[in-house]
């Protein structure tokens, strides 16, 4: 080192001296001197930046493999580099392979890293090599399959499982997957297909289980119930009856609970071997279900019959102390302990029905308490005296507590499946009200507490019930006849309205479109009728269908409401963007009326759904117009008020041209003065003065000045008073 500390020469071109001088010069301190700011010897243009910023793009967007890539530790800067290393990593996995050619870790691992370079067909080849090795390891199985979801290839996962299945069929995992695909693909024929097969391999219960959520969720609830057959019948067991049951009596079938129990007796008495695996469990739920009934009876032979049927003395006697004391609690003592005042209650329903047989409020409590405290035979004896005891009277206050007593009766003989007596209540309900000749309402009773229904109402309900019951017992022919009958006798629009909607959920249209006919000829002057009618074609996409109904029913010309058709024919109109015909039927419905909503509604489709404001504006003059000339002002004014914030509106979306509307200030200034009459006592009632309205465009009439006089004069009379009192005042001083 030089005693001056400076750095020694050193032989360098000339490009580097200049390099050198141009740090010198640019890297100073700031307190050696003043900076250089001459331009530096060595100069880069803008064109080369942008050129090799774009040579480095267009190398990305080639591939990422194009781009510096990782591979483990090392960096590859080009396609060749990056082909001599996959060819190296190949052959140490091939030379790994051929040393240890049983080892699967190696073939996995293989097939990961061809999946990275995303060579899927050279990942297919090694797993298939996998497989002639182990064809029975299931990772290979799994990797395999999950490669070919992730990469898309559906059928190729899809013959993947059919292979799986059919090579190990007791993998059930496999199955599962399988299922579960197929599912989430929505293709539910194939889901069913592939669970059949695997039933048919006997799996264990949660492959069943399995299955029949499957078909639950399809909501086959008849599908599911055949594979729970097919599944107590090939793995039989205590918990697959109750399962079985449980089942049933999720799904409200009381009668496929006994079915299931029946199955399950069968069982036992076929086959006393198996009896050992069967306890106590299975007979206390069934018995729970017909204890829930109130049907005593029947759980005291279920009872008896697991007595009989179980083996295990542990059992028997778990059976002995615990259903039977629920049965003893339940029943015996309840009834010992309560049959006196179950008695005494019963005996005084039957004194308050004998003083008054009319009196069906306490028939209808009566057959509460009967249904909970006595037994079926007594409420079945006691359905018939109700039914036998119709109302003698034309009152439908009275009958309609009659239909509802003996409805109730209906309902629980129908939940006991005692079918022949709920359809004989019903017959007899449709007979007595149907052959009497009730059309009057209730007259001695205050309507305003209690609103009774006529005749018709009352014996729609009757076969509107009666139709119900046809359908839950799945017969449509008799619930259609039902319907159809109650029809012929009253045509009342709810009875219309639930025939029509179980025909429209039933997919029937054609059905539909003959009872609305019918509907409309029972009541022409309905436009509720009409409107319904209409929307039920346009919901089927029957447009002109829809129109032709709208134009009938605008013709009638005693319309109870026209206003409902003709709003809901301009609704579908503009729905479908038909602006022109909407723009015919608003003018067609102002020739008949200018009702104010009218003309607003036209006036707001004028402007905002038509687009023209100069339409709108004129129309309103003119309205405005005829208004003034029939001196009807309270619609003149309202009309002036919804003008002005219309034309507010139209200010702030800018459909206006201007900025300033010239239409606001116009209108402000043509806006009514609104004087009110002082209200008038006569005795002890007071009569309401009246509104005029005072318009600063109009030449006031005679009419008009003859009105405001008379207010002034009746707002000034107490001036007037005040005057008179004070000279009175003035004259008495003087005096």
């Amino acid at each position: 080192m030089n005693e001056d500390n400076s750095i020694p020469e050193v032989n360098i071109s000339e490009r580097d001296k200049d390099i050198s001088t141009y740090i010198s010069t640019y890297h100073r301190r700031s307190s050696d001197g003043v900076k250089n700011k001459s331009p530096a010897p060595i100069q880069i243009t803008m064109e080369q930046i942008l050129h090799e910023s774009l040579l480095h793009s267009q190398e990305i967007d080639e591939g990422r493999n194009l781009a510096i890539t990782k591979y483990g530790s090392v960096e590859l800067q080009d396609r060749d580099e990056i082909d001599d290393y996959r060819i190296k990593r190949r052959k140490e996995f091939e030379d790994a392979i051929r040393r240890k050619k049983w080892q699967i870790g190696i073939y996995l691992n293989y097939a990961k890293w061809e999946i990275i370079q995303e060579d899927y067909n050279r990942a297919r080849s090694i797993f298939e090599r996998a497989l002639q090795v182990d064809y029975e390891n299931t990772i290979i199985w799994r990797r395999y399959i999950h490669m070919e979801i992730v990469v898309g290839n559906i059928n190729g996962a899809r013959n993947l499982f059919e292979r799986v299945t059919k090579l190990l069929p007791r993998q059930d995992e496999f199955w599962y997957r399988y299922c579960q695909m197929e599912e989430i693909l929505c293709n539910y024929i194939n889901t069913r297909y592939i669970y059949g097969k695997w039933i048919k391999w006997k799996p264990d219960d949660k492959a069943y289980l399995s299955y029949i959520k499957f078909e639950e969720r399809c909501k086959e609830i008849d599908l599911a119930r055949r594979v729970f057959i097919d599944y107590i019948s090939s793995r039989p067991s205590e918990a697959a009856f109750i399962l079985f049951g449980k089942f049933e009596l999720l799904h409200d079938n009381l009668k496929g609970v006994k079915q299931v129990y029946q199955l399950a007796i069968e069982y036992l008495e076929n086959n006393e071997e198996f009896r050992v695996d069967f306890g106590a469990k299975l007979f206390l739920f069934f018995a729970n279900i017909e204890l829930n009934q109130n049907l005593f009876d029947n759980a005291i032979d279920i009872l008896n019959k697991g007595l009989e049927l179980i083996a295990t003395p542990l059992e028997r006697v778990a059976l002995k102390e615990q259903l039977m004391s629920l049965h003893k609690i339940q029943t015996e003592e309840r009834l010992d302990e309560s049959s006196f005042w179950i008695n005494e209650k019963s005996d005084m329903y039957m004194e308050a029905i004998k003083e008054n047989p009319l009196d069906y409020d306490t028939w209808f409590d009566y057959g509460i308490f009967a249904i909970h405290y006595l037994d079926s035979n007594s409420i079945l004896q006691l359905s018939k005296e109700l039914i036998e005891n119709p109302p003698p009277v034309n009152d439908s206050f009275i009958w309609e507590k009659f239909m509802y007593s003996c409805l109730l009766f209906a309902n629980y003989l129908e939940k006991s499946h005692n079918l022949d007596e709920t359809k004989e209540i019903f017959e007899k309900l449709v007979k007595w009200v149907g052959g009497t000749a009730i059309r009057k309402k209730i007259s001695y009773i205050d309507e305003e507490h209690i609103k009774s229904k006529s005749s018709e109402v009352v014996l729609s309900e009757i076969y509107r019930y009666y139709a119900e019951f046809y359908i839950r017992q799945l017969d449509l022919q008799k619930a259609r006849t039902t319907l159809g009958q109650g029809l012929g006798k009253t045509s009342s629009p709810d009875l219309f309205r639930y025939y029509i909607d179980i025909e429209y959920k039933l997919g029937s249209l054609d059905r539909c479109r003959i009872l609305y006919t019918k509907f409309i000829e029972s009541n022409p002057l309905s436009a509720k009728i009409w409107s319904d009618f209409m929307e039920f074609e346009y919901k089927l996409e029957e447009l002109e269908r829809a129109m032709k109904i709208a134009e009938s029913g605008i013709a009638m010309p005693e319309l109870d409401a026209p206003e409902i058709l003709w709003k809901a024919y301009i609704n579908i109109l503009l729905e479908k963007k038909n602006l022109e015909k909407a723009k015919s039927i608003y003018e067609r419905l102002l020739e008949k009326t200018q009702h104010p909503q009218v003309v607003i509604d036209y006036a707001s489709f004028l402007t905002w759904k038509f687009n023209s404001v100069d339409l709108a504006r004129n129309f309103l003059q003119n309205t405005l117009q005829i208004y003034k000339q029939q001196e009807l002002d309270h619609e003149r004014c309202t009309i002036l008020r919804f003008w002005l914030l219309l034309e507010e509106k139209i200010q702030v979306t800018g459909m206006h041209n201007t900025k300033d509307n010239i239409w606001i200030s116009k209108l402000k200034s043509m806006q009514p003065r609104i004087e009110t009459q002082p209200s008038v006592k006569k005795g002890n009632n007071y009569i309401e003065g009246n509104i005029i309205y005072i318009f600063p465009e109009d030449e006031f009439t005679d009419s008009k000045v003859q009105q405001y006089s008379e207010s002034i004069q009746k707002r000034s009379a107490p001036f007037k008073l005040l005057d008179a009192a004070k000279r009175w005042k003035q004259s008495i001083g003087n005096n």
